[in-house]
């Protein structure tokens, strides 16, 4: 994991289809390396 900020989280993308399989939600793409998850509303992580 890179950055978090409470609801979403910054994470490189080879570590995407784990987030996505842990619940996490995609947002974006961005530096062509990274993407930004969060967490729906009503989860905790």
């Amino acid at each position: 994991m890179l950055a978090s900020s409470g609801r979403q989280r910054v994470v490189p993308l080879g570590e995407l289809e784990k987030y996505i399989k842990e619940g996490w939600e995609y947002v974006t793409t961005f530096n062509g390396d990274r993407a930004i998850v969060k967490l729906p509303v009503g989860r905790t992580g």
